[in-house]
Order: structure tokens, then C-alpha cells, then sequence
């Protein structure tokens, strides 16, 4: 009865292993698109930037302009390009996470292929003891 006990916590065990690295999987994926979308946005600042230095170019009136929108641009640069390097360190750190997540449900599929063989086995031993004692009652019978 106990190793039927420590099997099913095994089980339990196992679902959850399995729900966390599902979980560590989204995020990652999460962070991934995150990552993206930022640099999409840095590149897309860049072009801004760019087409605005060129109307400037063409006008000396707008020069002033420039100025303003590329100290805007600047600042709003640094903080994507801020975001971006804290993503990364998000990803690494979820595949840390996952790697360890990964190598927990693993150990404890293990432990449960080995409980559920431990239960064959004690299941069989069980019925071969019941086969012997019938036979053993049919050879006393039969004396």
C-alpha cells in the first residue's frame, strides 16, 4: 500500500514539474516577443531619427525642431535600449529556470517509471505466492 501512496505523490509530483516548465516555456516565449517588439521599436526610432535629419537638412528652419526631437529621441532610445538589455537578463533567467524545471520532471518521471515497475513487480510476486499456496494446498489435498 505504501509504494501505491508514494506513487500517486509521484504523480502529483510529476504534474506539477510538468506545469512549471510549461510555464517557464510561456514566459520565455513571453519575453522573447517582448524582446522583439522593443528592438522593432529601436529600429523604428532609428528611421524616424533618419527621416527627420534629412527634412532637416532641406529646410534650415527645422533645424531648431531637430534638436528638440533628437534629444526626445535619444532619451527614448536609452530606455529601449534599457528594456532590451533587462529582457535578456529575464531570458536568461527563465532559461535557468526552465533548464532546472526541466531537469526536476525528468528525475521524477523517472521515479515514477520506478515506482510503477516496483508495483509490477510486487503485484507479480504477490500472484506467484498465491499460485504456491494453491499448489501447496493441492499437493496436501491430494496426500
Amino acid at each position: 500500500m505504501r509504494a501505491i501512496e508514494e506513487g500517486r505523490g509521484l504523480e502529483k509530483l510529476l504534474k506539477l514539474a510538468k506545469a512549471r516548465v510549461e510555464e517557464e516555456t510561456i514566459r520565455i516565449r513571453d519575453l522573447e516577443m517582448a524582446r522583439k517588439n522593443v528592438a522593432a521599436s529601436i529600429d523604428a526610432l532609428d528611421s524616424k531619427i533618419a527621416t527627420e535629419q534629412r527634412v532637416a537638412a532641406a529646410d534650415a528652419r527645422i533645424m531648431m525642431d531637430l534638436k528638440n526631437f533628437l534629444g526626445g529621441a535619444a532619451e527614448k532610445r536609452l530606455t529601449l535600449l534599457s528594456t532590451l538589455d533587462g529582457l535578456a537578463e529575464e531570458i536568461s533567467s527563465g532559461e535557468k529556470d526552465l533548464a532546472s524545471a526541466f531537469t526536476e520532471m525528468k528525475k521524477l518521471e523517472h521515479l515514477v517509471d520506478l515506482a510503477h515497475d516496483t508495483k509490477k513487480r510486487q503485484s507479480a510476486k504477490f500472484e506467484l505466492e498465491q499460485l504456491d499456496e494453491a499448489a501447496s494446498r493441492m499437493n496436501a489435498a491430494r496426500r
